[in-house]
């Protein structure tokens, strides 16, 4: 006798969604696959960085000889940084990068400024070097800096700036006097110190948001009232016509 076995009948699975060329239909990515980022909630995007805002404030210290040492010492860092690298290029034929010379001149001759000071005045010759860069694309006249400096700015960076009673202490490293100013104000990010033509100025720099809040726009009649404009109207020519 010839038995057959029948399979029991199934339920009818359900059909899953297909795509329009008869595969299945995927699911799309998470967000922090296609963006690299962590997974926010909602889906929002992701903050976009703005650059700080910064305000100055000007202050007169007039002139003494500790003033007069401290911008020597700068003058020097300056010029042997401008003598080393361009002795360089006309020798060697290679143009050295900043972290190059600050290696290669890490303080003063007389050790008199703190260690960022010294990397400050080397940063300012290449300050002025990308500069002329920019400026030789639109003038080819224009001359890269090549002269010595006797003085030069004293700029002070956060690590050597601090606050104490009213006092603002500039720091010239560890065995030398620092530079105190009178200050009643909040501590600054940077201080830079330059000659005028007649006195010393320190010009502060604050960070809006952090150090200083942002000032108030003033109206326009309160700009009227604190500028006052000329104008040139020339000569006058009365002509008369028949």
């Amino acid at each position: 006798m010839l038995m057959t076995t029948l399979n029991p009948p199934q339920a009818a699975l359900p059909q899953r969604p297909r795509g329009e060329a008869g595969f299945p239909r995927l699911q799309p990515l998470s967000f922090r696959f296609q963006t690299d980022q962590k997974e926010q909630v909602g889906m929002s995007e992701p903050e976009t960085k703005t650059n700080p805002k910064y305000t100055m404030r000007r202050v007169q210290l007039g002139r003494t000889a500790q003033l007069d040492e401290l911008a020597h010492a700068c003058g020097q860092v300056y010029s042997r940084t401008l003598i080393c690298f361009w002795r360089t290029v006309r020798h060697k034929g290679l143009w050295l990068k900043p972290r190059h010379l600050m290696r290669l001149i890490p303080t003063d001759p007389e050790h008199l400024l703190h260690a960022h000071t010294v990397d400050a005045a080397v940063q300012a010759f290449f300050a002025g070097l990308s500069s002329w860069r920019e400026r030789h694309t639109m003038d080819p006249n224009a001359k890269p800096p090549r002269r010595r400096k006797w003085y030069f700015k004293v700029e002070y960076k956060s690590s050597a700036i601090r606050l104490h009673e009213s006092l603002l202490i500039l720091s010239n490293g560890r065995e030398n006097a620092p530079l105190v100013l009178f200050w009643e104000w909040d501590l600054p990010k940077t201080v830079v110190i330059h000659w005028t033509g007649s006195e010393y100025e320190a010009i502060a720099t604050y960070q809006i948001g952090k150090d200083l809040p942002e000032e108030e726009e003033l109206s326009l009649e309160e700009r009227r009232a604190e500028h006052t404009v000329g104008i040139d109207l020339g000569e006058v020519v009365r002509r008369e016509v028949a």
